[in-house]
């Protein structure tokens, strides 16, 4: 595993999450999703980890993480470390992350 340590809080990334990011540019940035009323309460989505930079790069930190740039919001603070790590299904690869909790 590649471990990558941010102003914030800790971010790793698996062997697998780095070459895919490298692929595709070297940048990746995180998206976290307010949480939002339904009718069952409120619901909390996993934050997505995104390629490429943020439409929005004024209220993101970067950092460099093993030659990638790792954006994350400014106003977010990450207290648990996050894994993120690459997710195959049916030929689709995606990034995920582990270790997120609700806050």
């Amino acid at each position: 595993m590649i471990q990558g340590v941010s102003r914030m809080g800790q971010f790793t990334f698996t062997e697998e999450a780095q070459e895919y990011i490298k692929e595709k540019g070297g940048v990746a940035h995180v998206v976290i999703y307010r949480r939002s009323s339904m009718c069952c309460g409120r619901v909390a989505l996993p934050p997505t980890i995104n390629i490429g930079v943020p439409k929005n790069r004024q209220d993101y930190e970067i950092d460099r993480v093993n030659d990638i740039e790792f954006y994350y919001p400014k106003d977010q603070c990450f207290p648990h470390p996050w894994e993120i790590n690459l997710h195959r299904t049916l030929g689709f690869s995606s990034l995920k992350v582990e270790g997120w909790k609700v806050f």
